[in-house]
């Protein structure tokens, strides 16, 4: 490995998982996140994040309404693993132009939050954009930028006893 850490894009789904504690694939985001606490890799993700990642409050409850609100925050805070990216008009340019080339074809549209994600990835030098999204929609969405989309992996998994 380098001396730097790989670098790697996060989609709102993967945070929802993981707060929702989804069997299969909140041990993997738990890997992840100690990767980067351990400098292992780099996660990034754009501030639209915090905006999506708020609905699992009310759609995945816990029973304790402020648990989960402490639980969504705590992936925003300074010293979360997480590096949040700011909207630019650059990524916004770019996300434009991804959903407008993707209207041209004939294949699925990129919704705009999603060409958001990814010109933020692709803007940022990720080498992996990782996400939940299906399986049909993952090589479509590398068609549109320079990027690797799979499901989230890590290379320190944890056991998974969900």
């Amino acid at each position: 490995m380098t001396n730097s850490p790989r670098r790697a894009y996060l989609d709102a789904n993967v945070f929802i998982a993981y707060l929702a504690n989804e069997a299969g694939r909140a041990s993997v985001v738990a890997s992840l996140l100690e990767d980067a606490e351990r400098g292992r890799i780099e996660l990034l993700t754009s501030v639209l994040s915090v905006t999506e990642v708020a609905f699992v409050a009310s759609e995945h409850a816990s029973g304790d309404p402020d648990a989960d609100e402490n639980a969504i925050a705590q992936l925003w805070i300074a010293e979360s693993p997480i590096k949040l990216v700011d909207l630019s008009m650059r990524i916004a340019e770019r996300a434009r132009e991804i959903v407008r080339a993707s209207r041209k074809s004939n294949m699925r549209r990129i919704k705009p939050p999603d060409a958001i994600h990814l010109a933020t990835a692709e803007m940022h030098g990720c080498a992996r954009f990782f996400t939940y999204e299906a399986d049909t929609t993952r090589p479509q969405w590398e068609h549109w930028v320079a990027l690797t989309v799979s499901e989230p992996f890590s290379d320190n998994p944890r056991l998974d006893f969900n």
